[in-house]
């Protein structure tokens, strides 16, 4: 078995979300002469302690390359991380394993992740949040993160464009959620 993604990179920054909230990143196929299985999701999570309520759904989708934004959902299972699960935790990441072996596409797929929470009234007020953080970094040059947050919802930003977290939030800082894949090669 072996990782494949970002989820192995130095956390250096985090993102929560509100019901509907989804980031997706691309992983590429790591070689195009042999055929990988997923086995697993791996997701970095910072400051889990804070991991109170709610969960973060977790599917895969098409993908056309690292410029297009995810496409269809292709596993038909729903994973989930949820607060229960925060003792599996080794070094801040959590592998959620798939029933069974999935086939990785060639051209690469998109792992997202979606939040589902609802903050109560009294946390609206306080303005705190107590969904997953997903873990990031800033050290890569190039953007495998597209999110639909907030306002955008409904569309799909890649990170780095005007209207993406890496642009509005991270202050021109490029943003990456540290997700992965367990593989096993054929």
């Amino acid at each position: 078995m072996s990782e494949i993604g970002l989820s192995n990179k130095k956390i250096k920054s985090s993102c929560q979300g509100l019901t509907g909230d989804k980031m997706a990143v691309f992983i590429p196929h790591p070689s195009s002469k042999e055929d990988y299985f997923i086995q697993a999701f791996e997701v970095a999570i910072k400051e889990a302690e804070k991991f109170q309520e709610g969960y973060v759904k977790l599917y895969l989708c098409e993908a056309i390359d690292v410029n297009h934004s995810p496409g269809k959902n292709i596993l038909n299972q729903e994973l989930r991380i949820t607060p229960k699960d925060k003792s599996q935790l080794k070094n801040d990441r959590i592998q959620v394993y798939l029933p069974s072996e999935f086939e990785l596409p060639k051209q690469g797929v998109f792992l997202v992740f979606e939040w589902v929470y609802d903050r109560s009234p009294a946390d609206q007020i306080t303005h705190v949040t107590r969904s997953a953080k997903i873990a990031g970094t800033f050290d890569l040059n190039q953007a495998y993160t597209w999110s639909s947050l907030g306002n955008f919802r409904n569309s799909w930003q890649h990170e780095g464009d005007p209207n993406s977290l890496s642009s509005t939030i991270f202050r021109g800082h490029l943003y990456n959620a540290l997700v992965g894949l367990v593989v096993r090669r054929k």
